[in-house]
Parts: structure tokens; sequence; C-alpha cells
């Protein structure tokens, strides 16, 4: 993996188009198995924070939409969102994504950006 930049260098990319995976909730997984992740239905927090994002960055925004955020499949390869974040197809993924061991063995965590705060 590539090291990060600091912030201060990463603060303006021209109108430079940012290619950004989404999960797109209007489709549910019918699998009974299904990750908690799969089924938020955050679409306009996340839309909202890409919007914000863009902005603080100077950048604009290209979305590609997936229909999950993805397993390991018998290759040990991950597929929809995380899949195209491991083979850097988008730049960013705007989505829950659950911190795992598994997930941990292929991807960096720095911090969470949003925190999910149930409503009990």
């Amino acid at each position: 993996m590539n090291p990060f930049l600091p912030t201060e260098k990463r603060n303006n990319f021209y109108q430079f188009p940012l290619i950004v995976g989404h999960k797109n909730t209007s489709h549910r997984n019918t699998n009974e198995i299904a990750e908690v992740e799969d089924h938020d239905d955050d679409d306009d927090n996340m839309n909202e924070f890409m919007s914000l994002f863009s902005i603080m960055v100077n950048s604009s925004a290209a979305v590609n939409a997936y229909f999950t955020t993805g397993t390991k499949n018998s290759e040990g390869e991950w597929t929809d969102l995380i899949g195209a974040v491991t083979k850097e197809e988008i730049d960013i993924a705007v989505d829950t994504i659950i911190h795992t061991i598994e997930k941990s063995d292929d991807m960096s965590f720095t911090y969470n950006i949003l925190k999910f705060v149930p409503r009990i």
C-alpha cells in the first residue's frame, strides 16, 4: 500500500473527478445471510457527505453504483464495492463499511469519517 499524503498536500484537486463507489440501496440482497452493511438506507447522508467532500477538496465526482458492499469469492477476491476499491477501479468508497479482520487483510482503515449512533 502507498503511504498517505499529508492532508495539506491533498486539498485541491482542481476539479479533477474522483471516481466514487456507492452502494445502490434500492437493490436488496435476497440471501438470508446478508451483511448488516447491505441493509442500511443512508443514501441521503452519503450523497451529502460526498457533495461536501468534493467542495472541500475542490473536485468533481463521477459515481459508480454497486449492488452490495461486497464479499470474498472462492478465489479470495472481493466483489462489488470493496472489490472496486481493491482493484483500484474507484478512488473512494462512500458507504457504511464495518471494520472486520477479514477486510483489514486487504484494506487499511484510518479512522471513522462518520459514526453511526443507534436511535433506540
